[in-house]
């Protein structure tokens, strides 16, 4: 009698979940997420498809530019969104599971351009950047004033931005370690050919997300399964299917130059 009452309660305070198939939305960020043939992969992806299945729930991954990705999960109800860093402006527009892996992000230059020196943040406007339209780092690089927007170039994805750098076209180029090192790995180099310079930004996590206005027993149900998978300590064994080597939650690719 008092399960059943337990149960009956359960119920009427969180709901049950109505969905049995979650729609994801994520953009091309290797080794986050990214498409393999046709076939949606990456390290956050491997995560969330154990987390999916610990929740018993199906899923539909669709890869969309970002800002496309950010305006979707805002105006699809019980849409999930990932990979995302958790800002003070995103903070009250989306229900937060996670986070899975630092988020950390840096200026980085070619080796070899003995020439470009920064001392610190200010010194960021003397050059040409690279960065992706609608990215976090771009809105805070944006509203921090750093970088000066006539030698500012928004494309639309990280690799564009690598690809930039590594042709001389751009000085500078804005990332995380595990992204910039599994981009170098995807050029056939070895990642020596990059060096770090200085810091944006170092704010938490990378996580998963639903817009405002979700399911809260949907949200609670990936939730408890995230946490399931976490305490596992899958997040950094799927990681090191991508990047021997490579933390998910200290600073330190081996594959990168200091």
């Amino acid at each position: 009698m008092m399960r059943t009452l337990a149960c009956l309660l359960f119920l009427v305070l969180c709901g049950p979940v109505q969905a049995t198939r979650v729609e994801v939305v994520t953009t091309d960020a290797p080794p986050f997420n990214m498409l393999e043939g046709d076939t949606p992969s990456g390290f956050a992806t491997d995560i969330l498809l154990e987390v999916l299945q610990q929740a018993g729930l199906d899923h539909h991954i669709r890869l969309l530019p970002w800002p496309r990705a950010l305006l979707t999960v805002k105006q699809e109800p019980n849409t999930l969104i990932y990979t995302i860093s958790r800002t003070p402006e995103r903070e009250a527009q989306f229900e937060w599971i996670g986070p899975f892996a630092l988020h950390q992000g840096f200026f980085y230059k070619l080796s070899s351009r003995t020439d470009i020196r920064l001392a610190n943040l200010r010194d960021v406007r003397k050059y040409r950047v690279a960065t992706v339209r609608g990215d976090a780092q771009t809105d805070l690089m944006l509203k921090l004033d750093i970088v000066d927007r006539d030698l500012l170039q928004l494309v639309s994805d990280g690799d564009t931005t690598i690809r930039l750098l590594l042709a001389g076209r751009v000085d500078l180029v804005i990332a995380n370690e595990i992204g910039i090192a599994w981009r170098m790995k995807l050029h056939g180099l070895s990642g020596v050919e990059v060096e770090r310079t200085v810091m944006l930004v170092d704010n938490g996590g990378y996580y998963f997300a639903f817009g405002k206005g979700a399911d809260p027993a949907l949200v609670a149900a990936v939730r408890k399964a995230f946490a399931e998978v976490r305490d596992k300590g899958q997040p950094q064994r799927l990681l090191e299917r991508y990047l021997p080597g490579c933390k998910g939650w200290a600073r330190g690719c081996p594959q990168l130059a200091r």
